[in-house]
């Protein structure tokens, strides 16, 4: 099945993988298909991948945020709109959110809040984000990644309106207080 789906990556616009990252050949599956992607897609607008199953022991999903970067760096200028990776359990960094950003300036969504362990997302990244795509009007983040100069950043006049913010705090009883 995956031989058939590689003659048609070059036709797809939204792509959603969904796999058991506790097997080997599900996540070399994975990674073989974001980097096809990364030579021959044109048209690939949307991303979202979905991690079902147990992480194995001191596995970090190098492989596939490795495979992502590809689609970045790509010279075929993949143009994502929406990125989704709230059910991707691995930790994302600040180089590669700025990647996402600077390389695909017309997104629209950014789901980034994927309840890992530890968030390596820092504000000054966030902001980078929201100057380099001004068309985004959907964010997910942790809420350590949140300050007072991303919300200027958000209310700037000259940004698209923003219509969702969808904010992780794993201890909301201790971090936002209640009225």
């Amino acid at each position: 099945m995956l031989q058939s789906l590689l003659q048609f990556l070059s036709q797809i616009k939204h792509l959603k993988i969904v796999f058991d990252q506790s097997k080997e050949v599900n996540r070399k599956n994975v990674t073989r298909i974001l980097d096809v992607l990364a030579k021959q897609n044109h048209k690939l607008q949307q991303l979202c991948i979905v991690c079902h199953g147990e992480n194995p022991y001191f596995y970090s999903g190098q492989d596939i945020l490795q495979s992502i970067r590809n689609i970045c760096n790509a010279k075929n200028q993949i143009d994502l709109q929406h990125i989704d990776f709230r059910k991707m359990p691995f930790t994302l960094d600040d180089e590669l959110v700025e990647l996402l950003a600077t390389t695909n300036p017309n997104l629209h969504t950014l789901f980034i809040n994927n309840r890992t362990l530890v968030c390596n997302v820092a504000p000054d990244t966030v902001r980078k984000v929201l100057r380099a795509c001004p068309k985004l009007s959907a964010l997910g983040v942790y809420y350590a990644s949140l300050s007072d100069d991303v919300f200027r950043e958000l209310l700037k006049p000259e940004r698209t309106p923003f219509i969702h913010l969808d904010i992780f705090c794993e201890r909301l009883d201790k971090y936002i207080p209640v009225i």
